[in-house]
């Protein structure tokens, strides 16, 4: 129990060690290691943002891209359904036609 004791005492007094001198640190002048990391975090979370901002751009054109494409290949579909329900009416007027005229 005594070196359990003994031995939380001495992790509790290093980390208020570590603790006061990263304070220390943070808090003095722009040369230690805080002040750089801040301004180190936000070069990298600005980066980090226009790497998204370009990937959303370039999703958002490869959508648009893709969905023009399917746009354009319905439209062809459609175009050539009317036109063979077109012919397909053609034919069965003149045979109706013939017909009536059998008939």
């Amino acid at each position: 129990m005594k070196k359990l004791l003994i031995g939380v005492l001495i992790v509790v007094g290093a980390l208020a060690v570590i603790s006061m001198i990263a304070k220390r640190r943070s808090t003095s002048g722009g040369d230690e290691w805080g002040g750089s990391f801040a301004d180190d975090s936000a070069a990298r979370a600005s980066k980090a943002t226009e790497a998204v901002t370009e990937a959303t751009s370039e999703a958002a054109s490869k959508v648009s891209e893709a969905t023009k494409k399917a746009a354009s290949k319905v439209a062809d579909a459609t175009k050539e359904a009317v036109t063979k329900v077109a012919e397909a009416t053609k034919e069965a007027t003149a045979k109706v036609t013939e017909a009536a005229k059998e008939a």
